[in-house]
């Protein structure tokens, strides 16, 4: 059972920002062949797939409505395809984001938008026969292949070190073992995660009834933003553990990025913008914003020089804006002499073009 506890408050260094993960409403099952039950079969994992994504949490496959919709997925289907992969055949599909969203919403859910948090994950491995040592995909290739493809199952952005000279200078595996994680923490500034995740994992040998049963355990800590939570997970196999823990770590990033109001009417909010200095800055920040599911409209109601002000429509409260926006490269509070930011919902629009 996962247990989650805030045991201290650590701040990042320097801004980060998220990744775009674009295959959010499409979902991907193996299928063994293109028969009219096999597809409808595979139609209802791939829905159930993308509503996890997009929700963040299983917990959405659980409600009624949902339940009734995984059964009728062709209503909200916009394409498919098949997808041979050495000797796997796959079914592929897209269903209408607005529909998706429309459920989701409707059953009393929040959305977790497309820019999604990068997570570093710095796991240390206790085989049953070998040697104790950090993982890596020149030394683990299917355990770190379980990793990736459960964390494109749940919609995620997961690294792994590079394990090179410098990261091998820097952390080993008594370093992730130990959980000494304000070290982990500062040596993985090279990759600029939002988020340190870490684990270890080994087997744990437990006598049941006089006749010894192994299962796995991980021990798993993670940096998010200014908290740090810790937690355990068991599981049959390795690789059962690793989708676990992905799982563990998709949920708490939805926890903390998932917003948006599921009733009522939506709040506004005027927010004004300096550094606005062309036609394309002006269509850049509403083509922004409007991308965050926190944000149900955009209207542009003031300009003067190089600042402009919009009005923007919430499906959520100021502080779910404040919170998807931080992981935006293109938008920045404005801050004070102190470093803080300002109060009163100024941001500089920030042109790399």
């Amino acid at each position: 059972m996962l247990r989650l506890a805030v045991i201290l408050l650590m701040v990042l260094s320097g801004p980060t920002y998220g990744a775009v993960v674009s295959d959010l409403y499409q979902g991907r099952v193996a299928i063994d062949n293109q028969s009219a039950s096999a597809q409808s079969k595979a139609m209802g994992e791939a829905l159930a797939q993308v509503l996890v994504k997009v929700r963040g949490k299983e917990d959405i496959l659980s409600h009624p409505d949902t339940r009734r919709q995984l059964r009728n997925a062709d209503e909200l289907l916009s394409q498919y395809r098949f997808e041979q992969q050495q000797q796997q055949l796959f079914y592929l599909a897209r269903f209408d984001q607005a529909k998706v969203n429309q459920l989701i919403r409707g059953a009393g859910f929040p959305i977790w938008g497309q820019r999604r948090p990068e997570s570093l994950l710095w796991l240390a491995l206790d085989p049953v026969d070998g040697e104790r040592g950090l993982v890596s995909e020149y030394h683990h290739a299917g355990l770190v292949r379980e990793f990736k493809e459960q964390a494109r199952r749940r919609g995620i952005v997961l690294r792994l070190p590079l394990m090179d000279l410098t990261d091998v200078n820097r952390v080993s595996a008594l370093d992730v073992w130990g959980r000494f994680i304000e070290h982990i923490q500062q040596s993985s500034e090279r990759y600029q995660p939002q988020v340190v995740f870490s684990a270890r994992m080994y087997p744990e040998v437990s006598d049941a009834e006089n006749s010894e049963s192994e299962q796995w355990r991980a021990d798993w800590d993670m940096v998010l933003e200014e908290q740090f939570f810790q937690g355990y997970l068991l599981a049959s196999n390795p690789d059962a553990l690793a989708r676990r823990l992905v799982n563990a770590l998709a949920n708490q990033l939805a926890e903390q990025y998932a917003t948006g109001q599921v009733n009522g009417q939506s709040e506004s909010l005027l927010m004004t913008f300096d550094n606005v200095t062309s036609l394309d800055s002006f269509v850049g920040i509403s083509r922004v914003l409007s991308s965050l599911a926190v944000v149900s409209n955009v209207s542009l109601k003031h300009i003067q020089g190089a600042q402009a002000s919009y009005e923007v429509g919430l499906l959520g409260s100021e502080q779910d804006l404040l919170q998807s926006l931080s992981l935006e490269p293109k938008i920045q509070r404005q801050r004070d002499n102190f470093g803080q930011p300002v109060t009163d919902n100024r941001f500089i629009w920030v042109n790399n073009d």
